[in-house]
């Protein structure tokens, strides 16, 4: 009997184990995807993928991922891919077997369909898909084959994954753009005057591309609601009212993101 009990007693440990670990990975996704961050902290990544590792719930965590990618907050998809990215690179073999599986491939393209998601966002979820149907690892495992059937398909349906040649150097102006847009008051304001707005057209036309825009704009939106909301809980009796420059520090809410490239560091786990 008190050997039964001790058996009984280890599985409740387990359980509990494995639930405590579940939430403790969820939290650590939490703060390397937080929409407040101002830069990618490598440490901090590098310490979820260690907790990953440790923990083996490889599919748990790409549910969890794949979630963020959905978030209307186009920051918080960035730095999801981010992170996803850096487990391809450092997970290993069970890692890679879960991105490979029907159930992550069917989630991913429609992902990738889904209109309602930053077009920048899924530009680069199909770069990255590429990129790591590629790596040695996988392209070598006739196992892992599914990746590559999937790229096959969205080259089909029109996806060219030039995001990191396209777009990658100008994130950088795409949020700086989005933060002066809301300090001025709007996501499309001109700014007065003809000569003013074709000079910002211009200038526009020179350092971002279509899907820089867009993103822009989609950030701009995100910043100028938390301004809002700032305003409404500093001062309720005001009514919320959203009067020119206010939201202060908000600014440094949106992160001047790590390019694609800074995505792809590796380390031995």
């Amino acid at each position: 009997l008190r050997k039964l009990y001790c058996l009984e007693l280890e599985k409740k440990k387990q359980r509990y184990c494995i639930i405590m670990s579940h939430s403790k990975i969820e939290q650590e996704i939490d703060k390397c995807t937080d929409e407040k961050n101002t830069k990618d902290d490598w440490n901090q990544i590098y310490e979820c993928v260690d907790l990953i590792n440790a923990s083996r719930r490889q599919k748990d965590v790409l549910k969890i991922l794949l979630r963020k990618l959905r978030n209307r907050n186009p920051h918080v998809s960035m730095q999801a891919l981010t992170l996803l990215d850096s487990c391809v690179a450092n997970c290993g073999h069970e890692f890679h077997r879960e991105l490979c599986s029907k159930s992550f491939c069917s989630d991913a393209k429609n992902i990738l369909n889904n209109k309602s998601i930053n077009p920048q966002v899924l530009q680069r979820f199909a770069y990255l898909l590429r990129k790591w149907s590629q790596m040695d690892e996988i392209r070598k495992d006739s196992s892992l084959g599914l990746l590559s059937d999937l790229v096959s398909d969205l080259r089909a349906m029109g996806f060219t994954f030039d995001y990191e040649n396209k777009t990658s150097g100008n994130l950088e102006a795409a949020v700086s753009k989005s933060k002066s847009s809301a300090a001025s008051g709007g996501v499309g304001s001109s700014g007065g005057g003809r000569s003013g707005s074709a000079s910002q057209k211009d200038s526009s036309a020179a350092a971002l591309s279509k899907e820089d825009e867009d993103l822009a704009k989609a950030i701009a939106l995100s910043l100028q609601e938390q301004q809002q909301q700032q305003q409404r809980s500093a001062s309720p009796r005001l009514g919320g009212g959203a009067s020119g420059g206010g939201g202060g520090g908000a600014g440094g809410l949106y992160p001047n993101m790590m390019p694609a490239a800074d995505a792809r560091q590796a380390r031995t786990c």
